[in-house]
Parts: structure tokens; C-alpha cells; sequence
């Protein structure tokens, strides 16, 4: 069974765990695929708590306002969804997919990362 490893696709679903958010507000679940290992510094520390694991595998995080950026990286912006503006956030992280990303894939994603570089994410993550 594949592994989560760098330069793989990796979809997540990613639930809020405690009070869900007010109705209208922020989806209390959220799914994500992104490329491991093209941050800054290569993998993130929140890649690296996926790493080596496989499709099925569930990991629980708790995370403070103060590390989410650091934490998630690049990943910040689409996670931000759920994450929304709360101090800290305890989540449910579950692998839904392990694959080999193409060459086109791994541009396209170190493209939109760049972007996110140059400040326009928007996302308060501290990426630009």
C-alpha cells in the first residue's frame, strides 16, 4: 500500500473535533489534496506527521493559533476553511488517497505555492 512520502498526492478529510462552528460560519469538515514535500523548507512539520503513513490511517492534532502557520505552511490557506478564526483547533485527520503526482501536478502546485510567496494567498498565515 502506497505511503504518504514526498512529491506523492495526498487527499485528506479533515474534520473540526469539539464545539462545530455556528451555522453559516465555517464548514465543520473539509477535504484537501496537495503534493507532500514542496514547502519552503521541503516537508512541513504537519507533513511530517503524515509521513510513512497510508490510505485509512487517522491521526489526531491539536494545534494553537500561534503555530498554524508554521505548522501547515503552504497547506494553510486550504485548511483555513475550517480552521476559521479560533485560537486553537483539535482535528481529525484521515488519508483518503496516496498516489504518485505527475511532473505537470508537482509544477503546477510549486506555481501556486509561489504565488501564496509573493503575499497573495490572502490567508493571515504568515506565507507571504
Amino acid at each position: 500500500m502506497p505511503q504518504v512520502d514526498a512529491l506523492k498526492k495526498i487527499s485528506l478529510s479533515i474534520r473540526l473535533r469539539g464545539d462545530p462552528p455556528p451555522v453559516g460560519e465555517h464548514p465543520a469538515r473539509v477535504d484537501v489534496t496537495f503534493i507532500c514535500g514542496i514547502g519552503r523548507e521541503g516537508i512541513t512539520p504537519f507533513e511530517r506527521r503524515l509521513a510513512g503513513r497510508s490510505v485509512g490511517d487517522e491521526i489526531d492534532l491539536r494545534v494553537s493559533a500561534p503555530e498554524m502557520g508554521i505548522f501547515f505552511e503552504h497547506l494553510a490557506p486550504a485548511l483555513a476553511a475550517v480552521v476559521g478564526s479560533r485560537d486553537a483547533v483539535h482535528l481529525d485527520v484521515r488519508i483518503t488517497g496516496v498516489e504518485p503526482a505527475d511532473g505537470r501536478e508537482i509544477v503546477k502546485a510549486m506555481a501556486e505555492m509561489a504565488s501564496q510567496a509573493e503575499g497573495r494567498c490572502g490567508c493571515g498565515c504568515g506565507c507571504g
